[in-house]
């Protein structure tokens, strides 16, 4: 995970994107280099001093605040603080944002978040980091239902193909989907539901699929 983070960090900052994504606790982080005084000799500094590493910082008690964010379409309290430094293995001399993130329930672990915008507000880091989760759902979807990496062509034209396709698909039935659900609602021969099955308060894509086939 972090050689990966690492290289899409640093083509993020070459071709100008951004990057929202998780930090390791053990990062090694610095200060933004000091401002170089007047009459001062030799060459100024690049970086500034070490810093805590995210997970030194998350447990010192001090400059904590709350925030509310929206997080699965569900507002949530957090408890967040945040700071401008330098990624320098990865970033060098570009500023990044770090947000760590803690539950006040205490549950789950803390997050260690960072931007390659630091302008970002901690609350849009936060939120947007979170959304990436519909998209793995729907990647997930296509592989498993949707043939998305069952392509047997190496050639360049297939495999442009072959993705789009499964993710077209997918669309076509949630849209189908969407535009019968009142009809289906009336007919639970078309959703039998199953006996393991707890219930549900909104469908999967594989139900979605069954209702299709059925």
């Amino acid at each position: 995970h972090a050689p990966a983070t690492s290289l899409v960090a640093g083509a993020c900052f070459e071709v100008g994107g951004v990057l929202i994504s998780r930090l390791r606790g053990d990062s090694a982080l610095f200060a933004l280099p000091p401002k170089r005084q007047r009459h001062s000799a030799g060459r100024p500094k690049r970086r500034g001093r070490r810093l805590a590493t995210p997970k030194a910082m998350a447990q010192c008690p001090r400059g904590w605040r709350t925030l509310y964010v929206t997080l699965g379409g569900k507002k949530v309290r957090r408890r967040i603080k945040s700071r401008l430094c330098l990624w320098w293995h990865v970033a060098k001399e570009h500023p990044i944002k770090v947000v760590i993130v803690k539950n006040p329930s205490g549950k789950g672990r803390d997050d260690y978040l960072f931007a390659t915008d630091a302008t970002l507000s901690e609350k849009q880091i936060i939120e947007q980091y979170a959304a990436r989760w519909p998209v793995e759902e729907a990647i997930h979807d296509a592989k498993q239902h949707d043939g998305f990496e069952q392509t047997m062509g190496w050639c360049e034209h297939t495999v442009l193909r072959q993705a789009p396709m499964a993710l077209f698909k997918q669309t076509l039935v949630k849209a189908w989907y969407l535009a019968n659900a009142a009809a289906l609602e009336r007919r639970p021969e078309a959703m039998p539901p199953q006996p393991w099955q707890s219930p549900k308060d909104h469908p999967s894509y594989r139900d979605m699929l069954a209702a299709l086939r059925l």
